[in-house]
């Protein structure tokens, strides 16, 4: 069929058409009902808290802002927001009305040094990890091979890094010119 078939039955058939438009409509707005809202009210409580990614001590653990959420919504903290605003009800449906939402602009970054070259990328975070990453072999940066590299490559990473840190002015050529080992990953 062509386009102008299709317009000559539009023509002549368009209150038909017209009447199942409306009846479908008719029959949608008789069915769906009148609250879209189904959830049970357990209160009203609002809270803003903002999260600091990073810490000012140097040998605590770092916890993944992905779990924050997990933490908020489970095991003893729903518990003790209840306590805490004097819900009597089960905890888990409180905690099943809290929205999690990170605000990026909120976090500080981890505070790290970092030397890239055309082969690896060594990173140096404050609380002393280490991530080394293989340009060539993970040009997408997601196996740290750090813990595995020949301990050679990782010192000379290190000084180059530390050399990098310290310059200024022409001693900055001097510290970007130190020759670095090349090495393979243990297997």
């Amino acid at each position: 069929m062509t386009l102008q078939d299709y317009l000559k039955i539009f023509r002549h058939r368009w209150l038909v058409i017209a009447a199942c438009t409306l009846a479908a409509a008719a029959v949608m707005w008789a069915v769906t009902p009148a609250s879209t809202d189904t959830t049970l009210k357990v209160g009203s409580y609002t809270a803003t808290a903002t999260l600091l990614v990073g810490s000012s001590d140097a040998n605590e653990t770092s916890v993944s802002m992905a779990r924050i959420p997990l933490y908020l919504t489970t095991g003893e903290v729903p518990k003790r927001a209840a306590e805490a605003v004097g819900y009597d009800g089960d905890p888990a449906l409180l905690a099943s009305g809290l929205t999690v939402t990170p605000d990026y602009q909120a976090q500080a970054p981890p505070q790290f040094t970092a030397l890239r070259s055309q082969d690896y990328l060594f990173v140096v975070y404050r609380n002393g990890e280490r991530e080394l990453y293989d340009l060539h072999a993970d040009p997408n940066e997601m196996n740290n091979i750090a813990a595995t590299a020949d301990p050679a490559l990782v010192a000379g990473l290190y000084s180059q890094l530390q050399a990098m840190r310290a310059c200024a002015g022409d001693t900055c050529r001097t510290a970007d010119s130190l020759v670095v080992p090349t090495a393979t990953t243990a297997s």
